[in-house]
């Protein structure tokens, strides 16, 4: 379920006035999550987005590297350090410079 799933799932609850809450506490705590998880949305949504994975990156460059390091290293990225430093980084590491694949094919 996605944040966005979440929330509307909430509002669905919220506003059904034949929904057993059992307990005015419940109904309470429904409420408070609701409205952190609005925070949230927020917050996502000023921030810039969601992180771009390297093995989500168009910087990623796995050319004849792929498969040669055990603990998953597969990506040789020119970007990191303002592409003054090459770096070998791990499919899940991120960067402020990281840009989709998809977004640039």
């Amino acid at each position: 379920m996605t944040l966005e799933d979440a929330v509307v799932n909430l509002d669905e609850t919220l506003n059904d006035q034949n929904h057993d809450w059992g307990c005015d506490e419940c109904k309470q705590e429904h409420v408070q999550l609701r409205e952190w998880l609005a925070e949230l949305q927020k917050l996502r949504s000023t921030d810039g987005g969601s992180v771009v994975r390297c093995r989500e990156c168009k910087h990623c460059n796995t050319g004849n590297i792929t498969g040669r390091f055990p603990d998953g290293v597969k990506c040789f990225c020119g970007e990191l350090s303002g592409g003054l430093q090459n770096r070998f980084t791990a499919p899940d590491d991120f960067c402020c410079w990281g840009e989709r694949k998809e977004a640039h094919q």
